[in-house]
């Protein structure tokens, strides 16, 4: 269940914006940051969650990142290889 939040309006404000730009969230914890982002991103088609803090080695990703396109394509790949990992280490 999804409690509605005062940033509700304003991420999607951002949504509909012709040249939106990437933005920063910040707040206190446990507010409800993350649930806002994910509740956006049900109105895209496509959407990629980060999280640094679960998975630092993605930061490699972003280090010389010029295109989005690129950096969706690395994410493929690494999410690809984890799998495939995974797979290997439960047979072993």
């Amino acid at each position: 269940m999804y409690y509605s939040r005062s940033i509700d309006s304003r991420l999607f404000e951002w949504k509909q914006s012709a040249n939106h730009k990437p933005f920063l969230l910040r707040g206190a914890r446990q507010v409800g940051k993350s649930s806002a982002v994910r509740h956006l991103a049900l109105s895209f088609e496509h959407c990629i969650e980060v999280n640094f803090e679960k998975q630092p080695e993605l930061k490699n990703l972003f280090s010389n990142l010029h295109d989005v396109k690129h950096l969706a394509t690395a994410y493929i790949h690494y999410s690809t290889l984890r799998h495939i990992q995974s797979i290997l280490l439960s047979t072993l």
